[in-house]
Order: structure tokens, then C-alpha cells, then sequence
């Protein structure tokens, strides 16, 4: 069909009882109006079909890719974290879902050397990183992100994505936690909590002021 298709229009429509046949102003081409509409049709219906198709074989990768995820050594660590975000952010009614354990999964790998996703992980390693991401949590539940609606009341953003969308975003926010949640997790040098409990500068820095 020429660029002038945009221009077709019926003939004979409603002068007699014959179907409508298109015409290409531009070349004269014509083409009836029930062969096209039929056509169409049976195009329309291959191309559901084929949907349903990659529907049927997407839904079968994601029950096997939730199986392979349930039989994960990491599962029971990314729903404790799930659970604690469930309950100091108040999401009682949230669910536990493969998509969740993806968001997680990844920050529960980390070898904690710098050097990304560990070949395997120890039992103190995953714990580590456990700790980690449930003073993200904690974070988030401390000092979230708020906005107001048009009916003027407040909106909470304390959703997992913004915690765990990358290694970036997890750090940033474990440092918006409770200054006694981060000694926690990160407790100072033995030297450093010395010099902090005698108001003594550590060696090789002057206090300010």
C-alpha cells in the first residue's frame, strides 16, 4: 500500500447493496472492502495465537525459574530480610514473591571483599550480609522518602526497590539508619572506640575545633 493509503475511501457504499471497495487515490489499486476487513481478521487471530504461545512458554520459565529459586540456599535468608522489612515498614499484607527474591538475592552474594558475588558463600558471610540488608530496612523505616497527595495526606515511599535496586543504593541507604543500628552492624575499631570513650583524637588526626 502507497503512502496515500491514509487517503482510501470507500465507493459505492450505500448506493448499492455490493460491497465497499477501497481506492487508492495516488494508483487506482482497489481492494474489496469484506476481503480486507477478512484478512485483517485472520492476521489479528495468528498473531493471538502466537501471543498465547509465548505466554504459555514465559509462564513455564518463570514456575521453573521459582523452583530453582525455592531450592536456593538464599531463600531463607532473603525472606528473613522480606519479613523484617514486612514488619518495621509496616507492609503486614505484603507478599513474598519470586520478584522479591530476586531484588534481594543479589546483595546476599556479596563476597564482602569488594570483589562482587562470591564463588560460595560461608554461613557467616550470608549472615553478614543478612545484618547488611536489615539495616537498609531499618533505614528505610527510620527516614523514608515522603510526599503528599492531593487530599493532603502524607505518602510513605519505603518499597524494597529503594533499598535494594543496586550495591549503590544499598549503601546510601544503610547510611541513613539510626547512628546505633550502624555501630551495630559496623562497630568502630577497638582504637577508635577507645579514643571516642576518652575524647581523645585517634593517632594521625587532630580533632576539629
Amino acid at each position: 500500500m502507497s503512502a496515500n493509503a491514509r487517503h482510501l475511501r470507500p465507493v459505492g457504499a450505500g448506493e448499492e447493496p455490493i460491497p465497499a471497495v477501497l481506492v487508492d487515490p495516488a494508483t487506482g489499486q482497489t481492494w474489496n472492502l469484506a476481503d480486507r476487513v477478512l484478512g485483517l481478521e485472520d492476521a489479528l487471530a495468528g498473531a493471538e495465537r502466537d501471543l498465547n504461545t509465548w505466554r504459555r512458554r514465559h509462564a513455564d520459565l518463570l514456575r521453573d525459574k521459582e523452583a530453582e529459586a525455592r531450592e536456593s540456599e538464599l531463600w531463607p535468608a532473603a525472606l528473613e530480610v522480606f519479613d523484617h522489612w514486612r514488619a518495621a515498614c509496616r507492609h503486614p499484607r505484603a507478599e513474598w514473591t519470586y520478584d522479591r527474591f530476586e531484588l534481594i538475592r543479589p546483595h546476599l552474594e556479596r563476597s564482602g571483599t569488594g570483589k562482587g558475588k562470591a564463588k560460595k558463600l560461608t554461613v557467616e558471610q550470608v549472615r553478614r550480609n543478612v545484618e547488611i540488608c536489615k539495616l537498609a530496612v531499618d533505614a528505610l523505616a527510620f527516614d523514608p522518602f515522603t510526599t503528599r497527595g492531593k487530599n493532603g495526606r502524607p505518602i510513605v515511599h519505603d518499597g524494597l526497590h529503594l533499598a535494594f535496586a543496586d550495591a549503590d543504593t544499598l549503601e546510601a541507604r544503610c547510611k541513613k539508619a539510626p547512628a546505633e543500628r550502624i555501630r551495630e552492624v559496623f562497630p568502630p575499631a577497638p582504637e577508635k572506640a577507645a579514643s571516642d570513650a576518652a575524647g581523645a583524637p585517634v593517632a594521625g588526626q587532630q580533632r576539629l575545633g
